[in-house]
């Protein structure tokens, strides 16, 4: 009896990133190559928290935000003709 494998499609931009990754890490000699890359993924896990928890904040601090005050003229956007 044959098995599916359940296929999943990777998020928009993966195969560009992945891709880019390979390439910068075919410039490493072979013996650092491992180590190298495992730096790197290091840092770009780091890099991801540290965003997630600046956007975190940032929403957080939205949300005790006071609505804006108007303008002198009342809130208006457009000008006033004045003779």
């Amino acid at each position: 009896m044959p098995t599916e494998e359940t296929s999943t499609r990777a998020p928009r931009g993966t195969k560009v990133v992945s891709r880019a990754f390979f390439a910068a890490l075919e410039g490493v000699p072979e013996e650092q190559r491992n180590a190298v890359a495992k730096a790197a993924h290091a840092v770009i896990r780091d890099e991801l928290k540290l965003r997630r928890a600046k956007t975190k904040a940032g929403a957080a601090k939205s949300k005790g935000r006071t609505p804006a005050a108007k303008s002198a003229n009342g809130g208006s956007k457009t000008r006033r003709r004045t003779a």
